[in-house]
């Protein structure tokens, strides 16, 4: 998107993000997240290199990326930018949600409390995520994934069950298994389809589908 906006305005940077929402990002949990997944980082710089030849804002192109100093302008929509534009947009193009927070940046500003403002919103946008499970090694996230993720002794999320590394004991906690546990554990669950398997052919007499 950065990459985009900078096409459109001849190489210039586009507005940065203010502090704010930056500070205020909430993480989220997902099983299969991205950036979790081997090869990640080159698939991104492959990416990234290629919305940059596409959008012609590499060095030679149409659009090529340029510096640009920045200004502040406090009582614009975005604080920082590469143009200093105190036009005000038409008040039909404003949704009511960009509405409601720019009245609450300007509560901000004119308060003697900002900080506690802010900290608050993170709060509330936190303890959404959180009722939903998906904030990491809380509560809520454990009862929701309490089957299949956990945290080992190192503190790391890791996942938990069959084909893995860890196991579930039965206080809650969770072991690493040592490899001739795992061979074991398998071998017991070959024996035990082998036997399930010999005891259907002797109900049926000891035939088979085919015979």
């Amino acid at each position: 998107m950065s990459f985009f906006v900078s096409s459109l305005t001849s190489g210039k940077p586009p507005l940065l993000a203010p502090y704010w929402a930056g500070k205020s990002q909430v993480k989220l949990f997902h099983k299969s997240a991205i950036s979790d997944v081997s090869g990640h980082m080159d698939a991104r710089n492959t990416c990234v290199d290629m919305f940059a030849e596409i959008l012609e804002v590499k060095d030679g192109g149409m659009h090529k990326l340029i510096t640009s100093p920045l200004f502040h302008n406090e009582h614009a929509r975005s604080h920082y930018g590469a143009l200093a534009n105190n036009k005000r947009w038409p008040e039909g193009k404003v949704l009511p949600r960009e509405e409601a927070l720019k009245q609450m940046l300007t509560d901000w500003t004119s308060s003697k409390n900002a900080s506690f403002m802010f900290n608050e919103m993170v709060l509330k946008s936190q303890e959404q995520a959180q009722k939903a499970g998906l904030v990491e090694k809380t509560t809520e996230w454990q009862q929701r994934f309490f089957d299949t993720y956990g945290v080992n002794d190192k503190g790391k999320v890791v996942q938990i069950g069959p084909g893995t590394e860890y196991i579930r004991r039965e206080d809650g906690t969770i072991e690493k298994v040592k490899k001739e546990k795992k061979q074991r554990v398998k071998k017991e669950k070959l024996g035990a389809k082998k036997e399930t398997h010999e005891g259907a052919l002797a109900m049926r007499g000891g035939r088979t589908v085919d015979d």
